[in-house]
């Protein structure tokens, strides 16, 4: 794939992802930066994390 079209796909992305912040009134955006689909074993610090902030 073209870097510019992978560029607009993941601009994309993430416009939809923070639309969804719109469905609740209490809602967060947290990127867990270099983790894969395997956030439990990639980045567990930011799952327990995002648990405290509940």
């Amino acid at each position: 794939m073209p870097k510019e079209e992978a560029t607009q796909l993941e601009d994309m992305w993430q416009e939809l992802i923070r639309g969804q912040l719109n469905l609740s009134i209490n809602s967060q955006y947290i990127l867990a930066e270099h983790a894969s689909h395997g956030i439990e074993n990639d980045r567990p610090d930011a799952i327990i994390e995002a648990i405290h902030l509940l």
